[in-house]
C-alpha cells in the first residue's frame, strides 16, 4: 500500500550534511522542505528562484517551517536539534529516518548515539545510515576507513535495523549551494516537449552510459548483485518512454565526467531505496 511519505534526515554532530542532503533529495523526489525554523532551506529556496534556469527541473518545491501538530508529506531538516517536542512524535509517523555520516571518530560516536536515540522513539524503522563525502582522491584508503566505520557501527546497532549507503564526489552538490542549487542543476533541459519529473531524469542520466549493459547478461547480474535490481526493473519504461528514439546528447547539456557519474548511481541507488521503502508499504 502506497504512503505518503515523510523522510527524517538527523544527526546528534552538526556539519555532516544534513541539510545538503535535505536539499538535493527533496528536488529528486519533488517532495516539499520542512526544518525547524525555515531560516536556512528558506534562504536557498530564495537564491534559487533568483538564480537557477530550471529547464527540465522542478521549482516549485516549497520549505516550510514545521507543524507540530500535522506533519505533512516531505523531507525534514532535524540536523543535530532533536531537543524540540515534537521530534519525537515525529520519528515515531516518519517512513524513511536518515543519519549522514563522515569516517572520524567523533562523528562515528555521535551517529551512533542518533542511531540508538531513533531506534528508542521507532523501534520498527530501518535507518539509512549515508556515508557523505566520502574522498575520491584515494578510493582504497576510504573504502578500509568506511568498512573500519561500519564494522563499529555494526557493534552498537543490530544489522536488521540499518542500511548503508555511499555518496561519493559529493562536492558536487555542495557546490553553489548557497545559491539554490541542487546536483540535477549540472544537466540543463533543453527540451520543454519532453515531459518527466526529476527521478526520472537522474534514471535517463545513470543508463545513458550503460544502455548496452541491458544486453549482457553478465553485466546485468553484476549489477544486482551490487543492489542495482531496482534500476533494472523500473529502467525499461523508463527506456522505452524517454530515451529509445531520442538521442540524449542533443536534449541534455551533459557535464558528465566520471566523477559526475558516481554520484549519478549513488544519489539513484539512494532515492530509489526511499521511494520503494513509501511505495511498496
Amino acid at each position: 500500500m502506497k504512503q505518503n511519505p515523510i523522510i527524517s534526515i538527523l544527526n546528534l554532530k552538526n556539519g555532516v550534511g544534513c541539510s545538503t542532503l535535505t536539499w538535493n533529495i527533496a528536488h529528486t523526489l519533488d517532495l516539499d522542505i520542512y526544518e525547524h525554523d525555515k531560516a536556512l532551506h528558506g534562504y536557498f529556496a530564495t537564491k534559487r528562484s533568483e538564480t537557477v534556469d530550471y529547464g527540465l527541473l522542478k521549482h516549485n518545491i516549497n520549505v516550510q517551517k514545521i507543524d507540530k501538530r500535522h506533519f505533512k508529506t516531505g523531507v525534514y531538516d532535524l540536523g543535530a536539534d532533536i531537543n524540540y517536542p515534537y521530534v519525537k512524535q515525529l520519528l515515531k509517523k516518519s517512513t524513511v529516518i536518515i543519519v549522514p555520516v563522515e569516517n572520524s571518530h567523533e562523528v562515528l560516536l555521535k551517529s551512533i548515539a542518533t542511531m540508538k536515540y531513533i531506534l528508542t522513539q521507532n523501534s520498527n524503522t530501518k535507518i539509512f545510515v549515508v556515508f557523505n563525502r566520502l574522498d575520491n582522491n584515494d578510493s582504497n584508503r576510504e573504502m578500509n576507513y568506511t568498512y573500519v566505520s561500519e564494522e563499529m557501527i555494526l557493534e552498537h546497532i543490530p544489522q536488521e535495523k540499518i542500511k548503508f549507503f555511499y555518496i561519493r564526489y559529493s562536492f558536487a552538490m555542495y557546490k553553489n549551494l548557497k545559491e539554490g542549487h541542487c546536483y540535477l542543476d549540472n544537466f540543463i533541459y533543453h527540451d520543454n516537449t519532453l515531459k518527466i519529473s526529476n527521478y526520472d531524469l537522474l534514471q535517463n542520466l545513470r543508463y545513458y552510459t550503460i544502455d548496452k549493459m541491458l544486453d549482457s547478461k553478465q553485466n546485468k547480474k553484476a549489477l544486482k548483485e551490487k543492489g542495482d535490481t531496482n534500476f533494472f526493473d523500473n529502467y525499461k519504461t523508463i527506456y522505452d518512454n524517454y530515451i529509445k528514439n531520442i538521442d540524449i546528447s542533443t536534449v541534455y547539456d551533459l557535464k558528465y565526467n566520471e566523477k559526475n557519474k558516481k554520484l549519478i548511481k549513488d544519489m539513484l541507488i539512494l532515492t530509489t531505496y526511499i521511494k520503494d521503502s513509501y511505495e511498496r508499504r
